[in-house]
This record gives C-alpha cells, sequence and structure tokens, in this order.
C-alpha cells in the first residue's frame, strides 16, 4: 500500500514537471467592480437595440425606425462609459476568467446587433434611413475596438488559455459581422487590435 501511494504521488510530481507553466483551476469569485457594472449597462441597452430592430419591419415606417435611432443614442453613451470603465480595469488570473466571459456575452451581443441591421438593410432602405443607419454602424466601431483592446490587453499573461480562447472566438465573430454590416452599408473596412496569445493551460 505505501510503495503503492509513493508510485502515485512520483507520477504527480512528475505531471506538474512535466507542465511547469499551467495553472490550477480556481472558480473565480461572482463579478464585481465599475467593469461588470459597466458591461451589464451596455450589455442591456444592447440587447434592447436587438429587440427593436428584430420587431421592426418596414410597414411601421419611417418614425418607427426613428425611435430605433433614439435608442441607438442610449446604447452608444452606454459603451462610451464601458470603455472608460475599461480603461480603468485590472484583471488577475483567477478574475480574468469572468472577465473573458463577460466580454464575450458583450461582444455576442454587438455581433447580434450587426446581423441583425444586416437582415434588415432592404427595409431601412425602403423608408430612407440607410444612411442613418450606415452612420450608426461606423460610429458604433470606436467603442467596440476600444473595449475589446483595453480589456483583452490587460489579461495577465497566465490568463487560463480557456478563458482567453472564449473571448478570442467572440471577438472572430465579431470581427465577421461587422466586416460584414460594412459591406452592406458601403463602410469600412474596420480592423480591431490583434487578441492577445499568451496564456496558461490549466493544470
Amino acid at each position: 500500500m505505501k510503495s503503492a501511494i509513493l508510485f502515485t504521488l512520483a507520477l504527480a510530481a512528475a505531471h506538474d514537471r512535466s507542465h511547469p507553466d499551467c495553472v490550477p483551476y480556481v472558480s473565480p469569485p461572482s463579478p464585481s467592480g465599475e467593469i461588470y457594472h459597466s458591461l451589464h449597462a451596455a450589455n442591456e441597452q444592447v440587447h434592447s437595440m436587438v429587440s427593436m430592430v428584430d420587431h421592426w419591419s418596414a410597414d411601421q415606417g419611417v418614425l418607427n425606425a426613428l425611435n430605433i435611432q433614439q435608442e441607438y443614442y442610449s446604447m452608444y453613451t452606454a459603451m462610451q462609459h464601458l470603455a472608460d470603465a475599461a480603461e480603468r480595469a485590472s484583471f488577475d488570473r483567477v478574475d480574468s476568467v469572468n472577465a473573458a466571459s463577460e466580454y464575450a456575452h458583450h461582444a455576442a451581443g454587438i455581433t447580434r446587433l450587426l446581423n441583425a441591421l444586416v437582415s434588415k438593410s432592404e427595409d431601412f432602405n425602403s423608408v430612407h434611413v440607410e444612411t442613418i443607419i450606415r452612420d450608426d454602424v461606423m460610429s458604433m466601431v470606436l467603442p467596440a475596438a476600444q473595449v475589446q483592446s483595453r480589456i483583452l490587453e490587460r489579461f495577465p499573461r497566465d490568463v487560463p488559455c480557456d478563458a482567453l480562447s472564449t473571448a478570442s472566438d467572440a471577438c472572430r465573430h465579431l470581427t465577421e459581422a461587422l466586416a460584414h454590416a460594412g459591406d452592406v452599408y458601403n463602410v469600412g473596412p474596420f480592423s480591431f487590435a490583434p487578441v492577445p496569445t499568451a496564456c496558461r493551460p490549466y493544470c
């Protein structure tokens, strides 16, 4: 029995030596602080915009389309506040798991909004508000890019690779949606800062 225990301990030690750069899994605490409050506030505005665009059609006319524009101002302001909060944020390895997850949720919302605007492009054209939508797409690029770069550049070099992958996938989908919207509304091209690659696998 003693020899079996020693053998098991030896295997564990050998495993640790073969993965010197891995990090142990630690369940992250509940998200709190300015950055998460700002993320949640921005996400609420984005989801409200998505719902309005999804439920709008050309039959509702230009006035209802302009109501969407009024909602856009609230969303844009929330995104600007989020970009400011991201500039002041800092994450350790454990908290970066929360940050990656929350950012991915935010980026997914922006992606859905862009896709919704693309799907309704002919309707917007029919009521002659395509120029307004084009300006909206252009104006949301800067805060979206700032949020992405400021959050991801604050990840520590030992951020878990799973967390970084979550954020990276969200960035890729957002970039693709933005490129598609740019093609449809004749704006761009746009470019975002590259996603960092330094990370550590879980042990």
